[in-house]
């Protein structure tokens, strides 16, 4: 006969304080939760195992209890009837269960209705529950979730062997109820690692080394332009869409990292099946075997386009930045020397004497200054400290004044066709800078066709407040990369000595200070089109106290003049001199601009004030503002080959000062004197 397990003693009470501490514990709440067996939860393993209980001890019930702070939970049970049985639960006033997690002990009871710390519970009368026998279901970290447990209608005494095979069973019951706590959370971070990476838009993959087949997610394929993954993805499938110029480079990388050499890591290139270029990072971990061999990869790749165009353009602004600076500090010598060499040329070209062929040769040299000149100002046009001047200019009306200049910039293998619509298209602009951008672009797409073709310059309406001007060409057009590269500084596709590539960097500059945009399409043996929004102006947009805006071949000759001239550059001051002298002028010159005020207090005032602007000690805004102090009637005309001194820039812009940039030919000259004083203020020539 198999012997009793114990006297009822081992029923005994105990605090209340203990039982509320216990079935409180955070812990052993959290543990429960995780389990996601509560609230009516069904588990079929463990429905399994309470009808092995009540087949093994021979009882009509048997329970999977797992007690919360409120309730108790049946996710396995066989024989429970009525609402509990439904309802798979009941509150704790009608549980014994409860108590094995109190006492954190196996409760033994073989008649409630005499069991002191039973005798009470509701559930004896209601759910006829007599013999209880309930193990603890505990887990690895030592809490008690519950118990598994056998009831019978009836007392019963309950033997060693009942309670053997009730342990037995009870530890299948929480190591289902462990696995499935696991596996919840091993999917939980499965579903996190998934959202952290969907939401870095990451593609990952995970690679057999030995067998070359690799396991990825579907924005893995993306990330090389697939919109369905692939049927299957080995290594040699990578490396066929590393972009051929990459492919060693990365090969390398992978090699280095198959012999243990540190992690995997590689930025490359990749061509869509579309024909478009994507950059890719991607970065791994080498897993080796006992005897130091590759067994596994695994790693992340994600799309770092945007991040290398920034990139690239960040090193493009400090290219031209680098330049505008090394202009600044060219330009104003430079300018100075192209001065001499124009004034020059245009003295001697006014003597009767000269044959044709001295003639040519001083046309040549004028234009060899004047192509110079040009390449001084796209370089000075990559720099934001340029002086320029912005006034109201008619598109459409100066697209019409420059028709003829285009026509013959472009030679007689190119037909150049106009598109210009009768309405005006006005917008805030520097005149010469606009030619300059439309003579780039004209000398572009007459390189572009050397066997002849046609350009289209076609100026229409974008919208409302845009207007959009159009250089077409039938050229042989750019590839992807050259695309990519066109408004680089220095980028040309010219053979040496062909081309600056400064043209297009300038453009844009160009147009974006001018709060427009260049946009450009291309297609290789069709031709290429550049786009060039402008804003419209409108009388609301002129600065307050913007420059006087005469029309220079409009300005009458004033006859003599007393002109003071200052400049620091001796041959400058001989040229200009002669030049003005010529036109009938009197000139008294000095290098300084102390000197300059010095003879001002000797002498009487100058009908007219032409000063460099950029000279040792005094400057020429703070001469001019010393001779308007003491002569308010004098014309001031400021004269530079660059500067970047912000007081004189804010002059010249509010009309105070006149300004010409050097170069400037003996025609220029002039006309900016005459104009100066015709319009009793200011104009920039």
């Amino acid at each position: 006969m198999t012997p009793h397990v114990g006297p009822p003693a081992a029923t005994s009470p105990y605090s209340a304080e203990v039982l509320k501490s216990r079935l409180t514990d955070p812990r052993r709440l959290q543990a429960l939760r995780a389990s996601t067996l509560l609230d009516g939860a069904q588990n079929s393993v463990l429905d399994g195992l309470t009808r092995l209980v009540s087949r093994f001890l021979g009882v009509p019930i048997s329970l999977v209890s797992l007690v919360d702070d409120r309730e108790q939970h049946f996710p396995g049970l066989t024989g429970l009837e009525g609402w509990a049985g439904e309802r798979r639960g009941t509150e704790l006033t009608h549980s014994f269960c409860q108590h094995v997690v109190g006492r954190d002990a196996m409760l033994v009871v073989d008649d409630a209705a005499i069991d002191p710390l039973c005798m009470d519970n509701p559930a004896v009368r209601e759910l006829g529950m007599i013999a209880y026998l309930g193990v603890p279901l505990r887990t690895a970290s030592g809490d008690t979730l519950g118990a598994l447990c056998a009831i019978d209608t009836k007392p019963l005494q309950w033997t060693a062997e009942q309670v053997a095979t009730l342990e037995d069973l009870a530890a299948a019951a929480m190591a289902e109820i462990e696995l499935r706590s696991a596996t919840l959370a091993m999917r939980a971070e499965v579903d996190r690692y998934e959202f952290l990476v969907d939401a870095a838009d990451l593609g990952d993959w995970d690679m057999d080394v030995r067998q070359n087949l690799t396991r990825r997610s579907a924005k893995h394929d993306a990330l090389f332009g697939y919109a369905e993954m692939l049927p299957s993805w080995g290594y040699d499938d990578f490396l066929a869409h590393v972009h051929p110029e990459d492919r060693d480079r990365v090969h390398a990388a992978y090699q280095r990292a198959l012999a243990g050499d540190g992690d995997y890591n590689v930025e490359l290139r990749t061509i869509w099946p579309d024909g478009t270029l994507h950059w890719l990072w991607s970065r791994g971990r080498f897993v080796l075997d006992a005897d130091g061999s590759p067994v596994r990869a695994a790693g992340l790749m994600a799309d770092i386009t945007d991040r290398k165009l920034s990139d690239e353009r960040i090193m493009q602004l400090d290219r031209e930045d680098t330049v505008g600076r090394l202009a600044a500090g060219l330009a104003h010598d430079f300018n100075n020397q192209l001065t001499v060499i124009l004034g020059t040329v245009d003295c001697m070209a006014l003597s009767p004497d000269l044959t044709v062929e001295q003639r040519e040769d001083l046309g040549q040299i004028q234009g060899s200054c004047k192509r110079s000149a040009r390449m001084v100002r796209e370089l000075l046009a990559l720099s934001r400290n340029e002086v320029r001047h912005r006034e109201p200019v008619n598109l459409a009306g100066f697209l019409r004044e420059v028709s003829h200049t285009a026509e013959h910039l472009v030679g007689e293998r190119v037909r150049c066709r106009f598109v210009i619509p009768d309405s005006e298209f006005t917008i805030l602009g520097d005149a010469p800078q606009i030619e300059q951008l439309l003579l780039n672009l004209l000398t572009n797409a007459r390189d572009a066709m050397p066997n002849g073709g046609t350009v289209t310059i076609t100026l229409e309406a974008h919208s409302a407040t845009q207007v959009v001007l159009r250089v077409a060409d039938t050229g042989m057009g750019m590839d992807e990369r050259t695309l990519q590269r066109c408004f680089e500084t220095f980028y040309t596709t010219k053979p040496r000595g062909a081309g600056t590539g400064l043209g297009l960097a300038s453009a844009r500059r160009i147009v974006t200070d001018m709060g427009g945009e260049i946009g450009v399409t291309s297609v290789v043996g069709a031709g290429t089109t550049f786009a060039l929004r402008f804003p419209l102006y409108r009388a609301a947009d002129e600065p307050h106290g913007g420059m006087g805006t005469g029309h220079l071949e409009d300005a009458a000759s004033h006859g003599a003049l007393r002109v003071l001239l200052v400049d620091d550059n001796a041959i400058v001051r001989q040229v200009v001199t002669r030049v003005l002298r010529e036109n009938g002028h009197t000139v008294v010159d000095e290098e300084t601009g102390e000197a300059a005020v010095a003879r001002l207090l000797a002498h009487d005032a100058f009908d007219v004030l032409i000063t460099d602007l950029v000279m040792p000690t005094m400057n020429g805004r703070a001469l001019a503002d010393a001779v308007l102090a003491r002569h308010p009637t004098t014309r001031v005309l400021l004269i530079s080959g660059y500067s970047d001194d912000e007081v004189a820039r804010y002059g010249i812009e509010r009309g105070t000062y006149a300004f010409l940039a050097k170069p400037f030919t003996r025609a220029q000259l002039q006309a900016a004197v005459d104009a100066l004083v015709a319009s009793r203020g200011s104009v920039v020539a």
